[in-house]
């Protein structure tokens, strides 16, 4: 059991705070100049009695429902794909393609489905790319946890498969910036996740 979530010596809580912090600060760092300079697509829809046990539930059954996929795409699938042999580009695209097709039949991907899968795969592209390299899925689980929340809790679509009470509401996704910006945190994750593992006492 110890070896689907890691075979490393490392902290495993440690690499989910990792993946978590890194992941926020990404999220956060490109959704701000969009909330600066395209404040119009925003609407303001806190409401106290909502958010305040939406934050309860999505403290708790979030990190379960993103943990459980990790363990089914990085942990069983993936293992089985490594087989000792296989590059990490290799696995790491695979992962990513399987990663993306269950997510194609969220509510708001619809019409031409390139960028979606572009969006999604490149995700799982960048945790599966990252679980072989530190042959853990702490970094995963941290990662796919801080992004749900944070769509949950601070900003969401319209169309969001995610129930949530969010402090924003924007209309549906647009897909074309979505998939830019999962594409350019492949190399940043993976990047500051090694470069924060190295300095921090694991």
């Amino acid at each position: 059991m110890k070896e689907l979530f890691t075979r490393s010596n490392r902290s495993f809580s440690r690499e989910v705070l990792i993946g978590a912090l890194v992941m926020s600060l990404l999220l956060l760092g490109t959704g701000l100049p969009d909330f600066i300079f395209n404040n119009d697509s925003y609407t303001w829809s806190f409401d106290a009695a909502r958010f305040i046990p939406y934050l309860l539930v999505a403290f708790t059954l979030i990190p379960l429902q993103t943990t459980a996929e990790e363990v089914f795409y990085r942990g069983w699938i993936q293992q089985r794909l490594e087989n000792g042999r296989r590059s990490i580009y290799l696995v790491s695209v695979i992962g990513g393609a399987l990663f993306a097709l269950p997510h194609l039949g969220n509510p708001e991907v619809s019409g031409n489905l390139l960028l979606p899968i572009l969006g999604y795969g490149s995700t799982g592209f960048m945790l599966t790319w990252v679980t072989m390299r530190d042959q853990s899925m702490g970094l995963a689980v941290g990662a796919h946890a801080a992004n749900n929340i944070l769509a949950g809790l601070i900003v969401s679509s319209t169309d969001s498969a995610l129930p949530s009470a969010s402090i924003w509401v924007t209309p549906e996704i647009q897909w074309g910036p979505a998939a830019f910006f999962s594409v350019l945190f492949i190399p940043l994750f993976i990047w500051l996740t090694g470069k924060w593992r190295g300095r921090v006492a694991l």
